[in-house]
């Protein structure tokens, strides 16, 4: 693993990120940062952990149990986003069934980046609310 992620990994996880950014308000500063961690030690270490252990895990076991929890949760998704998928998101709405819910048109996967100020206000708006 880490020959191949020293070989390939690290060109296509930069490569990947410069996708997912390229439609943010600032792109160019979001991937001059991710290209900066790439090169702090234990990047390559952490991805690859990241990788081993749940990046690629079925999280319906972890949806279902939080859905049985008395806590407030919020799910954001982009409607373009084409990793969380409409039907992992409805699986995940499924299980959390108290969760609130919402899209933001457009957004891909890098949301947080690509509608930051929408996203921020969705977040504000949720951890100030008294429920």
């Amino acid at each position: 693993g880490e020959f191949l992620g020293r070989a390939i990994g690290l060109r296509k996880i930069a490569n990947r990120a410069s996708t997912i950014l390229e439609s943010s308000e600032f792109a160019q500063q979001h991937v001059a940062s991710f290209a900066e961690q790439i090169s702090y030690e234990g990047f390559l270490a952490s991805l690859l952990s990241m990788l081993r252990s749940d990046a690629l895990t079925d999280y319906r076991d972890s949806y279902t149990v939080l859905g049985k929890q008395d806590r407030k949760v919020l799910l954001i998704r982009g409607t373009s986003d084409t990793e969380i998928t409409e039907e992992m998101m409805s699986t995940a709405r499924t299980l959390i069934p108290a969760a609130e819910f919402h899209e933001v048109q457009g957004a891909g996967h890098g949301i947080v980046f690509q509608e930051s100020q929408q996203v921020q206000k969705l977040l504000i708006d949720f951890l100030q609310r008294k429920e």
